[in-house]
């Protein structure tokens, strides 16, 4: 089944239907354009755009088949009705009237897109995606805008912007006497013995002549220079970087590559495209205190540019703090760290860090983790299994029941050993959300849940049961109300004690079909007969019901999913009133 995993989205790209748009978006994906270097004294263009990876398969399903439900994580939930939208599919967005490209020749281009968290969930017609809007879903009217996958990826290299404030720029330079006044004002204030790199040179600005290492030898006899022409495909240097670098008349070209000679056969000066790989190399690496200048340089700029609104700093490439260039600045906010200088904080975070790390692998110990309660390692053994019971349950409902989802109840009965069930509750929500997000843990995972409008509640029944204890999660839904309750043998081992008020002892694991039928003769016949002509294999079977002749419960685990003409087929036999199919 075709999923959509999106990247980026915000906000939507819009092209207007013009044949000029439709040739240059051929060439777009005939082939990547080069990245010019950076400068980061030019504002960059913005351009909004869906910033996606989406597959011509993916997209071709969605047009073909109609709309799909799938879950954050791409898994799609086969069963009975499933069809039915919950609140937690519905679009938060739908855009159409549109000319969307799909991605697959031969297709009729859909003409709707439905959103929800900034993810595509549906691409088709506007009948089509109809269960996929609500009365909050904001429709949005893009008046038969043309609408791609973006294409364009606008960003910045931050760190080499920085370093191009601290190099030669020769944008401007229309003439060999230029070029060389350039470099050596900049030779001047740069010390012996150090690369003079950065350029931007176009040799079309001065008639089309290219520049040898003749023109700048003379002003720069102590520094190797390495300047690029403004697209990056030539470098000029000079005969220094030439002899560091061991490029001679006996140097041959690497494949894709030129080393431009002058008439006796010498390096003339410029290199093109790989040959300038035979150079960079003896480049010295930036330093980690040049990285850091780097990083003050861009941040710097771009704060005075504007390129950054504002920004507040609390660690420094230097102290004492008196000199450094952001004082002064109206869009900067700097302060120390309390009770101690910069590094001595960086000391102590490190420190503390480490002392949690050690507990952890020597004790099983956590503390001031984000997304894991701090437990003790006693504590963690004993809730591990439980966890484990309450996330399956939590998981199973949420993708057994139909409907839009309003609460969840987890009820403890019997001794479950546990004084403080919040980590248990909190998997059974993680369980259900799972399968419908992105992301969730033990922190986000409540808040998450109310998000969504789903309340939850637990409660606790002190009477003994005939399984010691057991967790029972009840989920109610606009359409029905849903219950399973699980338990644990010896401690360790999950079952599912009952669904639905009705008995039984199943495994939770892998996949299940779940089949509420009448108790009559030849029914579990039927239904195992069905399963083995779609050549699955069944891992365990469970029965359960509520009286002799009356409704009966058959949980079968499966080895592998059923497709959906094996569980229409299921669901189409005698005394057969419902087959869900869930994976655990």
């Amino acid at each position: 089944m075709g999923c959509i995993k999106l990247l980026l989205f915000q906000p939507l790209q819009k092209y207007s239907r013009t044949g000029l748009f439709r040739r240059k978006f051929k060439r777009i994906t005939r082939g990547s354009q080069n990245m010019l270097r950076f400068s980061p004294l030019k504002k960059i263009t913005h351009t909004a755009c869906i910033a996606g990876l989406i597959t011509a398969a993916q997209m071709s399903f969605a047009v073909e088949a109609g709309p799909t439900n799938i879950s954050a994580k791409g898994s799609a939930v086969t069963g009975s009705g499933m069809t039915a939208v919950s609140s937690l599919r519905l679009a938060d967005k739908l855009y159409f009237d549109a000319d969307i490209w799909t991605g697959h020749s031969g297709k009729k281009d859909a003409d709707t897109i439905a959103i929800r968290d900034g993810r595509i969930i549906g691409v088709g017609t506007m009948a089509s995606l109809a269960e996929l809007t609500g009365p909050s879903t904001n429709k949005i009217d893009l008046d038969g805008a043309f609408v791609v996958p973006g294409f364009i990826d606008n960003h910045v290299h931050f760190l080499d912007g920085g370093a191009s404030l601290n190099r030669v720029r020769l944008r401007t330079a229309k003439s060999q006497q230029q070029v060389a006044d350039t470099i050596k004002a900049f030779a001047t204030n740069t010390p012996k013995g150090e690369w003079i790199l950065g350029g931007e040179w176009d040799h079309e600005s001065w008639g089309g002549q290219l520049p040898t290492k003749e023109w700048i030898d003379a002003v720069s006899p102590d520094h190797p220079v390495m300047v690029f022409r403004l697209d990056g495909h030539m470098v000029l240097a000079n005969s220094l970087a030439l002899k560091i670098a061991g490029i001679d008349r006996d140097t041959k070209a690497p494949k894709g590559g030129i080393i431009v000679r002058d008439t006796q056969g010498n390096p003339a000066g410029v290199l093109k495209d790989t040959a300038i790989a035979l150079m960079i190399k003896f480049i010295p690496k930036a330093t980690a205190e040049q990285l850091d200048k780097m990083l003050e340089w861009a941040s710097l700029e771009a704060l005075k540019n504007g390129d950054i609104a504002g920004a507040g700093l609390d660690v420094y490439t230097s102290e004492p703090f008196e000199d450094n260039p952001f004082m002064g600045l109206d869009n900067i906010v700097t302060t120390p760290h309390l009770a101690a200088s910069t590094d001595e904080a960086q000391t102590v975070v490190a420190v503390d860090v480490a002392q949690q790390m050690i507990d952890y692998l020597d004790n099983g110990i956590i503390n001031n983790a984000v997304n894991v309660p701090s437990l003790d390692k006693e504590t963690r053994e004993k809730l591990g299994p439980l966890i484990s019971l309450a996330g399956k349950l939590g998981r199973f409902q949420s993708l057994y029941i139909e409907g839009r989802p309003s609460s969840i109840e987890i009820e403890y009965s019997g001794d479950i050993g546990i004084a403080d069930t919040y980590a248990i509750t909190t998997a059974v929500i993680i369980g259900f959300l799972e399968p419908k997000v992105e992301s969730v843990n033990q922190v986000s995972a409540p808040s998450q849940l109310a998000e969504r409008g789903i309340s939850s509640s637990e409660i606790r029944v002190p009477g003994d049961t005939s399984f010691g204890f057991q967790i029972k999660v009840t989920v109610t839904t606009d359409k029905e109300t849903s219950q399973i309750a699980g338990t644990l043998y010896d401690n360790t081992d999950p079952r599912i004690c009952s669904i639905g008020g009705t008995r039984m002892d199943a495994v939770p694991d892998g996949w299940m079909v779940v089949s509420i039928n009448e108790d009559k003769p030849l029914v579990l016949g039927r239904l195992t007969s069905v399963i083995g002509e779609a050549k699955v294999n069944i891992a365990n079977l469970t029965l359960g019901r509520d009286e002799e002749g009356g409704c009966a419960l058959t949980l079968i685990n499966l080895d592998s999913p059923l497709d959906e003409d094996a569980l229409n087929q299921l669901r189409g036999l005698e005394h057969v009133q419902q087959i869900r199919q869930v994976q655990l």
